[in-house]
């Protein structure tokens, strides 16, 4: 029996043709964009840091009152303290960023960056030994030759093998011997750090922030530790040396990973897929109840040949098995290509974050097919077993199509408006996001971006040039090129982050207000800066080569910041006990304004607040042996060959050339990623809606045959049988996008905060995606309205 049954639902499955074609592809396509971006949100938001007892590693942190330092930044005397009284961590460990270490990759030179950890800290977060051993205390002490773990991928690209990396040295002259290979699923702090080098606290300066991960003692419960910190943070740091001791707090580690900027995008992306996946279940469902009012008498036949209503609802639930089924592994292999197409493509600033690889997460998939069976069930049953009750003569009268109509005609009037509904929803969210990063794209950086390009090289132990050498060598080169306009040295290349000064501020040797603190950053450049970059000076004069570095240029944001309608040229700041560079300040540790140039927008904060940053410049130490440059191309296009003739100074020179404009579109890379995503959701939803739209008005048209013909015999013209079918296309329509433009107005406020440039409650793109759904709707209600014209009344009214 079961045999049979399945027999006659995989017919009755063939035998609908385009029909279950069509639910398998909408099905598919609303899993697979579901499963994708619920495993990137399960990546950066939903999952734990993979470390072992991740609910107790925490972090020491400076506590919210005014200090602008990143997450995490302590002193290494703090760490030594808290390490010594013992009573609340179990363990205290710091790390700081190791540099570049620079290999050889198939004949190319690679830099790859490295994390100095203290010793314990790869075995406290759970790092998986592959080969050879983690980083020992022994390794860390004064005179030990250097070593360092390295990621089991790295181990591979470079030396074939996690076993053959063992003993392989990496670093200037070789001199970074490789001890251990750990677990390439291993991320620490994020994913671009891949070498681990050992870190020893005792001999920092007392000065030194450093960043740092703790856990807590055994019977110390989360609440207790932040209160225990709050108690002590401030004698110790009393003891750590001079500074202003601000007070401490505790941080979950899982907390204080730099994911929370994605929250609230994949959050959003999260919402527009399950809309997507609502819009899609709304139209199979609306496909299924026409197909079941549509096969309304093969099933009555069935029940008067003695198909009990069980057996026919069994068959009826294969068939939908079948197709989901279909939809569930198709919806599967396509979100394992687009996570493939997601890892590849994510942008380097969402990725030097990642502390979870992005997986392929089956109850994701598991759960969307769930849904999907729901809707499936809940749309095509009740038909079922309404047909399985008719009387077998009045489902074969002529008119049986027309009921069939008229028997689902309230649900799937309802799907057809819900799905519009949520597809205007979701159009409007995509179309704010998307003019939201258009104008953020298209914000002024303050300067002329157009043609400038940067240009940074390494020298590395193969490299015969290296230091001041290579610098002249490169400035000779770009001095000669044909394609260089101008050029200029610059130490920190914009955008972003630079050094900055943070603690107390000192304003004309005075401490400031405190609403006046903020965090300073400092650009450390040539006087042909300003000219090269077309930066205007907008009063008092630029700096001199090597001139002294307490006689600095600051930006109009700074200037209307601290001396609001006042002259700044001559006045003096500062941050008490602050040095940088190659000197302090000046003996009274502050700087003396000569200049004030527009303001930039240098990082990625700039660019999301829309207003410039506080920067000043200062002149570059002309000893400093950086080879960093920025170019004002002639010819952009051309940028690549310069590269390629700075390569050629010597071999193994590791040389980077970028135009500034990419450069400030990878700050914004994950936004682009996700206007790309919201915007590709929402034209999925659009064709969703479309199909579905064009698949109902089918089936209507269809069951209206009939009636059709008598209206037409009636005498009835085209333009009458056109009319009637838009009419009661667009109806739906319209209420469906009246209910969509009310829940836009309610959620789009959830995303407010997300955009720039646009106003949740924007006219314009209202009345865009208002104009854009009648569009589509008109355009896929003209095929069955032409079908109906064509009607013949001679044969619409034989006995069917």
């Amino acid at each position: 029996m079961v045999g049979s049954e399945l027999r006659w639902a995989i017919r009755a499955v063939r035998a609908r043709g385009w029909q279950a074609v069509l639910v398998v592809v909408l099905l598919a396509v609303a899993i697979a964009a579901n499963t994708i971006v619920f495993s990137a949100a399960d990546a950066f938001v939903f999952r734990r840091a993979p470390y072992p007892q991740s609910e107790r590693l925490v972090v020491l942190d400076r506590d919210a009152t005014g200090d602008f330092m990143s997450p995490g930044f302590v002193r290494g005397t703090s760490i030594a303290e808290w390490r010594r009284q013992g009573d609340v961590f179990s363990a205290v460990h710091a790390h700081a960023l190791g540099g570049l270490l620079h290999a050889e990759v198939e004949g190319a030179t690679e830099p790859i960056y490295s994390e100095q950890v203290t010793p314990g800290l790869l075995r406290l977060l759970g790092a998986r030994l592959i080969a050879g051993r983690l980083i020992d205390p022994a390794d860390a002490e004064t005179g030990a030759p250097p070593v360092a773990v390295v990621g089991d991928d790295i181990a591979i690209r470079l030396f074939g093998s996690a076993p053959a990396a063992i003993g392989q040295r990496l670093g200037t002259g070789g001199s970074i011997e490789i001890v251990g290979v750990v677990d390439a699923a291993f991320r620490f702090p994020g994913a671009r750090e891949r070498i681990w080098r050992p870190y020893d606290i005792s001999r920092l300066e007392p000065f030194n922030n450093i960043r740092n991960v703790a856990q807590l003692a055994d019977g110390i419960s989360f609440e207790q530790g932040v209160f225990a910190v709050k108690q002590r943070s401030e004698p110790i740091l009393k003891a750590a040396g001079p500074g202003r001791p601000y007070p401490m707090t505790l941080r979950r580690l899982a907390d204080i990973r730099e994911n929370a900027r994605y929250a609230g995008v994949l959050l959003m992306l999260l919402a527009a897929a399950a809309c997507l996946l609502l819009i899609a279940c709304a139209n199979v469902a609306s496909l299924e109840l026409a197909a079941a009012l549509g096969r309304g008498r093969a099933m009555a036949v069935h029940a008067a040949l003695g198909a009990g209503r069980l057996a026919l609802v069994r068959m009826r639930l294969l068939e939908a098995a079948i197709l989901t089924t279909a939809s569930a592994a198709a919806g599967a292999v396509l979100a394992w290509w687009g996570m493939r197409v997601l890892t590849a493509s994510l942008p380097p600033v969402m990725a030097q974050q990642l502390a979870n690889a992005i997986d392929f997460d089956p109850r994701a998939v598991g759960f969307m097919v769930a849904v999907a069976a729901a809707a499936w069930t809940l749309a095509s049953l009740p038909a079922v077993w309404r047909a399985s009750r008719a009387d077998l003569m009045d489902v074969l009268r002529d008119d049986a199509r027309l009921q069939a109509s008229r028997a689902g005609a309230w649900a799937r009037h309802a799907l057809i408006v819900s799905q519009i509904a949520a597809t205007v929803i979701l159009l409007v969210g995509a179309l704010l996001y998307v003019r939201s990063y258009a104008a953020k794209a298209g914000t002024d950086k303050g300067f002329d971006a157009s043609t400038i390009a940067t240009l940074t090289a390494y020298g590395v132990p193969s490299a015969r040039l290296t230091g001041t050498p290579l610098r002249e060598a490169m400035a000779d080169l770009l001095s000669r090129h044909p394609a260089v306009e101008a050029f200029t040295r610059a130490d920190n290349l914009l955008p972003g982050p630079f050094g900055g000064l943070s603690g107390e501020l000192l304003l004309d040797g005075a401490p400031a207000p405190r609403n006046l603190e903020a965090m300073i950053s400092y650009v450390a450049v040539a006087p042909t800066f300003f000219e090269t970059m077309r930066i205007p000076i907008l009063a008092g004069q630029i700096f001199d080569e090597g001139g002294p570095v307490g006689r600095v240029v600051v930006d109009e944001a700074l200037a209307r910041r601290f001396w609001p309608g006042q002259n700044p040229i001559g006045r003096r700041f500062g941050v008490k006990g602050t040095s940088f560079g190659r000197t302090r300040a000046d003996q009274t540790g502050t700087f003396e304004v000569i200049g004030v140039a527009r303001a930039v927008r240098p990082d990625r904060v700039a660019l999301e607040s829309g207003q410039g940053v506080f920067i000043f410049y200062t002149p570059a130490d002309p000893a400093g042996t950086r080879a960093a440059f920025v170019l004002r191309m002639a010819d952009p296009d051309r940028l690549a060959d310069v590269v390629s003739m700075v390569r050629g100074l010597a071999p193994g020179i590791v040389v980077t050339g970028d135009p500034m404009e990419e450069r400030y579109a990878r700050l914004e890379g994950d936004r682009r990623l996700a206007a790309w995503a919201t915007g590709g959701l929402g034209g999925l939803a659009l064709i969703v809606a479309t199909l579905g739209i064009y698949a109902v008005m089918a089936f209507i048209v269809s069951a209206r045959t009939r009636e059709i013909g008598i209206r037409m015999a009636l005498g009835a013209g085209n333009r009458d049988i056109r009319r009637d079918v838009f009419a009661a296309s667009l109806k739906y329509v319209a209420a469906g996008a009246v209910l969509g433009l009310v829940g836009a107005l309610g959620a789009s406020r959830l995303i407010e905060a997300q955009l720039f440039g646009v106003t949740a409650t924007d006219p314009l793109t209202y009345a865009a995606v208002t104009a854009g759904v009648f569009a589509v709707a008109t355009l896929a209600t003209w095929r069955p309205a032409m079908a109906a014209m064509r009607v013949d009344p001679a044969i619409a009214l034989r006995n069917q």
